[in-house]
Formats: structure tokens, C-alpha cells, sequence
């Protein structure tokens, strides 16, 4: 796919980052960041809603992941697509923890206008619309996030590919951890000749999965990707927006090149073995008013991995 760029009615604030002390030699070199003619960022996209498939503290895996890239040493500004369902005491949070929040919230009819799922056969008959017997069967089509209805809110990622004040973008699901390297380093590194860089070799029956993605903003990609939903031009699989995005660039993957290849990250953040293991105990499961009494008090990314280990100890800091 061909990049472009071109004018966008995108609405962001920002505010200052937290300062975080890098623990360990994983940054990017200077000169590299420096030397480096790429305007890049990281994105992440949040919506609030109450039909979401999954019980999820979102504005706490925000500020885990937004910390796991500070602690791996990245200095790039990170960009969130919200769209709506917060409260201002949560996006004062995001704010105070580095994040850029892109207001895509006017947008919300629009991404439910084209959202197009597709619950079994059956209805894709009726629809006249794509449907694969390998994905799903009679004895699996409950699955959870199959019959989700939620799906529409991950279409708002789309609006990654309208950041045409970058060059190049890597996309973050919220309940990813960086870790190993720092995440810029696969954008200055992200081959000239590729637009677009999912997780390759992890989903069943050839498909990608679009937790984490590299991709070059265009603005003709956009309506592409806006056109293919509306239309359901796709083969249900997620009934998210990992199945247009399948849809639209499968074919032109660069071979068996994955986003994995190129930045170490963990999804979930909770294997036995992780670093960020500790961050459970922030997300606010038993404590909702911890992350803005952080806030509040000024601290940054060092105290809200240092705030995890205490709770987690029974020391309560704040």
C-alpha cells in the first residue's frame, strides 16, 4: 500500500512526559535517535464501553504500558486514540503519565455506521457476505470473542493510519509490555520498503494478529481500511478490526518478516517470569483512586513501578 499524507482534523492535547530513570542498559543509542530522520511515535487506542467483551482496567494498562517503554528507554511521544467513555479525573491521569490524547470521540457514529460483524453462517448467507468453514464451526461459534459486540470500539484504530504528522507508527495494545529493547528501534529500523509490519505466525489459519503493528500513515490507506468494513469486504475471524486489517494486507506481508522479530514485548504482562509481573498490583482492582493520588502527588513511572512492589508487599505509599 502506498504512503501518502495529507491534511486531518485530528484533535490532540498534550503534556509534559514523567521523567523515568532507565533501570538497566536497554535504551536506544543517542546517536542513532539522533541521527535517525524518521518522525515516529508510539500509539495506543482506548475506548470505554459498557458492552466490552472483557473486564478491563484500562487507564492502568495504559500507564503500564506507557511505563514499560520508558523503563526500556524510549523517548517517543505516545499518542492515545480515545474514543470517549472516560472521566476528566482518568484523562488527567493519562495526561500526568506522558500521554498525547487524540479526541476521536466525535467520531463514534461514524465507526459504528461501519461496523459490519458476522455471528454465523447463516447470517453471512442472508448478507451475502464472506464466511470460511476453517475458522468456525457449530461446536465453537460461541466463543466469546467471536460473538463479541464490542468489536466496533477497535475500529478506532484506524485512525493510527490518519497520524500523518509521522512518518511511522507503532501501535500498542493496551495489555502489552515492552521489555528486552527499546520500541523505537523497530521504527528506525522498519524496512524502506514496508508500510505495513503485524504479528505474523501467531494466529491459527494464516491470519496475523494486530496487537502490535508497525505501519506508515496514509491517508488513502484509511479510507481503504473505512471503505472494507463499511462494506464487509472480510472474512469474520475476531469481528474486530484485526479482520479487516487481515483483509486489506495479507497479501502484501513482507514474507515471514513479524513485528516480533524486530521489538520484544509481552502480551498479558503477567507470565511468571515477567518484569512487569508486579504491575498487577496497580492495576486498580481493589484500590480505584490510586493511579490520580499518584497523579496528584507528582509521581511518575520510577514511583508507579516502585508504588506496584510496595502494594505488593503491603506497603502502602500513597
Amino acid at each position: 500500500v502506498p504512503s501518502s499524507s495529507s491534511s486531518s482534523s485530528l484533535s490532540s492535547s498534550s503534556s509534559p512526559s514523567s521523567p523515568c530513570r532507565v533501570a538497566f542498559d536497554a535504551s536506544a543509542p543517542a546517536a542513532t535517535a539522533a541521527a535517525a530522520p524518521r518522525r515516529m511515535a508510539l500509539y495506543s487506542t482506548l475506548v470505554e464501553t459498557s458492552d466490552h467483551y472483557k473486564s478491563a482496567d484500562f487507564v492502568a494498562e495504559a500507564v503500564r504500558l506507557r511505563c514499560s517503554a520508558e523503563r526500556m528507554g524510549s523517548r517517543l511521544p505516545h499518542h492515545l486514540i480515545y474514543g470517549g467513555g472516560l472521566s476528566s479525573a482518568d484523562l488527567h491521569v493519562l495526561r500526568h503519565f506522558g500521554f498525547v490524547i487524540e479526541d476521536h470521540s466525535a467520531e463514534l457514529n461514524f465507526i459504528r455506521n461501519i461496523y459490519r460483524p458476522v455471528y454465523s453462517e447463516a447470517q453471512a448467507r442472508r448478507e451475502s457476505r464472506q464466511w470460511r468453514d476453517d475458522f468456525w464451526s457449530d461446536a465453537n461459534i460461541s466463543d466469546h470473542y467471536f460473538q463479541r459486540v464490542d468489536g466496533w470500539a477497535t475500529y478506532f484504530k484506524f485512525f493510527a493510519f490518519r497520524a500523518h504528522h509521522f512518518d511511522v507508527v507503532l501501535h500498542a495494545d493496551l495489555d502489552l509490555c515492552f521489555w528486552g529493547r527499546s520500541p523505537e528501534r523497530v521504527l528506525a529500523e522498519l524496512p524502506a520498503d514496508v508500510d505495513f509490519l503485524p504479528r505474523v505466525g501467531v494466529e491459527k489459519h494464516g491470519m496475523f494478529n494486530s496487537a502490535l503493528f508497525a505501519a506508515r500513515p496514509s491517508e488513502s490507506t484509511f479510507g481503504a481500511l473505512a471503505r472494507r468494513a463499511a462494506e464487509g469486504g472480510f472474512a469474520p475471524y475476531t469481528n474486530s478490526e484485526q479482520d479487516v486489517l487481515n483483509a486489506h494486507f495479507q497479501d502484501g506481508l513482507a514474507g515471514n518478516l513479524s513485528i516480533d522479530d524486530l521489538v520484544p514485548h509481552e502480551h498479558w504482562c503477567s507470565k511468571p517470569e515477567s518484569p512487569w509481573l508486579i504491575g498487577e498490583h496497580c492495576l486498580r482492582k481493589s484500590d480505584s483512586s490510586l493511579l490520580l493520588r499518584m497523579a496528584s502527588a507528582g509521581a511518575g513511572c520510577e514511583e508507579f513501578w516502585s508504588t506496584c512492589i510496595s502494594y505488593r508487599l503491603g506497603d502502602f505509599r500513597y
